[in-house]
């Protein structure tokens, strides 16, 4: 259940919604989408008084804004969403030196080893739970976001124990019952645990990352040695969604 769906291109709540498509929207076929997941939501409660209205997802979704979502994106849920400078926000993401830098952050996040395709997962993640429409959210913050969003997989090509031989994740600690504003509203409060993904159990040798962390923004500095070979394949994460793998339509457009 959200306070917030897309119409016609808006990020709407369900006053505004009622307004525009009026009571028999589902014999009109004009259905809100949820900002998240793009389903089909229902409408609660804009005509009862007392009773706090609020979009309903269908049965049994696991979207992060459903009344049972899914653990491991549950704190995908932001206060409020804004198309307009999400699509400012990736645009900016997608200059070669933002890419660049968002992706060394990510690399140092994940113990010094991440593949360009590793990242390109990442970007593919946000891109399908639409993490770039959060209201507010900073350029500097996405790459802590992005951590989070896929498990890095084992390389056993590399020395470190733990990337050699485990699946790890990323995840996102912030004040209870907070909502993931806290990532940029009060970063110093939120920090990245690295767990085990088959157990969730953390991973006692590996520091728990504030966000902003001295050691992890110092990577943003330090990007002159990827090649332009790497680049391009860090460049797919900006494929329009015609072309992507992502497998997921264009959220701005919906309903109506």
């Amino acid at each position: 259940m959200t306070r917030y769906a897309v119409f016609r291109g808006e990020v709407v709540t369900p006053e505004q919604f009622d307004a525009m498509a009026g009571a028999d929207y589902r014999e009109k076929g004009w259905f809100p989408l949820c900002p998240a997941c793009d389903a089909r939501l229902s409408v609660y409660g804009v005509r009862s008084p007392g009773v706090t209205s609020r979009f309903d997802h269908p049965d049994f979704s696991d979207c992060p804004l459903s009344s049972r979502p899914d653990p491991r994106f549950a704190h995908l849920s932001p206060v409020a969403w804004d198309l307009d400078a999400g699509r400012r926000l990736k645009a900016a993401f997608c200059e070669d030196q933002a890419l660049m830098e968002s992706y060394a952050v990510c690399r140092a996040l994940a113990l010094g080893c991440l593949g360009g395709k590793e990242f390109v997962r990442f970007c593919l993640s946000a891109t399908r739970h639409r993490v770039w429409n959060y209201q507010g959210l900073p350029l500097w913050v996405v790459p802590y976001l992005l951590a989070t969003l896929a498990d890095v997989q084992p390389n056993p090509t590399v020395r470190h124990a733990l990337r050699g031989r485990h699946t790890l994740r990323f995840v996102l600690e912030k004040p209870k019952r907070e909502s993931i504003d806290a990532a940029w509203l009060s970063p110093q409060e939120c920090r990245l645990v690295c767990v085990f993904a088959d157990s969730g159990k953390p991973v006692k040798t590996v520091e728990p990352v504030a966000l902003g962390a001295h050691r992890i923004e110092a990577a943003r500095t330090d990007t002159a040695w990827i090649s332009p070979r790497l680049l391009a394949v860090l460049r797919e994460c900006c494929l329009s969604h015609a072309d992507s793998p992502c497998g997921c339509g264009d959220g701005s457009a919906a309903g109506g």
